[in-house]
């Protein structure tokens, strides 16, 4: 009987040690595999032929993308990012910035968003600093693309904000525009204020100049620059109006004029960082009564403002501020 027993307990411990055996070597696979699958061959020809496509000089910062070697990985080729094994290995990020450092072959060009027809899975796209002056999409490229999030235009010259804005795909949540020439158009607001996914927007460094009181209807947005333009109207009927889920909230250097109230961020509950001034006159801050602020401010910048000899109670409640508190007092003094 001991003979037996001792026999299924060999075989019993034998299968655990199978078992785990056979786990360690899955889990290594899995791990080999991520990150060492190579890309796919259509995305492969499709970043050559976008580097084609671009004018590109072969010495540029695109020299890793070679026709040379067919077996080349394109994963790993400067500025691409693809996804790992168990995703298939997509291209799902591209970084197209500055290709223009010597030359300005690209200055004032369309590029033809067609080339990113071979890159179904894009996620992020940055496009910055290559002094594009407009966008050519013939077939539609990219409202096409289901699953870019991030797509970086700033430093650009873009002036066209309506034609702009119908190409934007309504997967995107963070979108880069700063440093253009677009104007305001309730065309290109009312596109923009569609894209219902955004959670960050920059406009700075614009023409703008209407108050895009549409942005209202942006409910996941937590980053929003509009520093740097030439916004005029109401802030007391602007800033209420904004999403409450905003943390970032700049309007540096625009042409607000009139009074404001601190008390209108009152429904920003998030609220980390504001910023606020005008190019035209000062703003004029109004007395208030006591109110309890549901939010806590890491910075609060604020220029060309008539701040009155009452500094707002609000302040009291800011406790990641107290370590500035004091510059802000002084300031305060010093236009009194």
């Amino acid at each position: 009987m001991r003979t037996y027993e001792r026999y299924w307990w060999w075989v019993k411990k034998k299968k655990q040690m199978a078992l785990v055996l056979f786990m360690i070597v899955t889990l290594m696979l899995q791990l080999q595999m991520k990150g060492c699958v190579g890309c796919l061959e259509t995305e492969r020809m499709g970043l050559l032929q976008l580097k084609n496509g671009f004018k590109v000089e072969e010495e540029s910062m695109l020299k890793s993308w070679s026709h040379d070697d067919p077996s080349s990985d394109c994963c790993h080729w400067k500025r691409v990012k693809c996804s790992d094994a168990t995703t298939g290995g997509h291209v799902v990020h591209l970084s197209l910035d500055e290709l223009i450092p010597a030359s300005y072959e690209l200055e004032n060009q369309s590029p033809n968003l067609s080339l990113f027809h071979s890159f179904p899975r894009l996620q992020n796209l940055k496009l910055s600093f290559n002094k594009f002056s407009d966008l050519f999409d013939p077939i539609n490229v990219l409202t096409g693309m289901p699953m870019l999030q991030e797509l970086d235009l700033s430093n650009n010259g873009f002036t066209d904000f309506d034609k702009l804005g119908v190409m934007l795909p309504s997967s995107l949540h963070v979108l880069n525009l700063a440093n253009n020439q677009l104007p305001s158009t309730p065309k290109g607001y009312l596109k923009i204020c569609a894209l219902m996914n955004f959670r960050e927007l920059d406009l700075s460094s614009n023409a703008l100049t209407n108050t895009p009181y549409c942005l209202a209807n942006l409910s996941r947005l937590r980053t929003l620059d509009l520093s740097e333009n030439k916004i005029s109207g109401d802030l007391s009927s602007f800033v209420p109006g904004l999403p409450s889920t905003l943390e970032y909230l700049s309007l540096f250097d625009n042409d607000f004029n009139g009074s404001f109230w601190f008390s209108s961020l009152a429904n920003h509950t998030r609220l980390t960082v504001f910023k606020l001034s005008t190019k035209l006159g000062t703003i004029q801050t109004q007395a208030e009564s006591s109110w309890l602020p549901p939010f806590q401010l890491k910075i609060l910048k604020l220029k060309k403002f008539n701040l009155g000899s009452t500094i707002p109670s609000f302040l009291a409640h800011q406790h990641d501020l107290r370590s500035g508190l004091c510059r802000i007092i002084q300031g305060w003094r010093l236009l009194d």
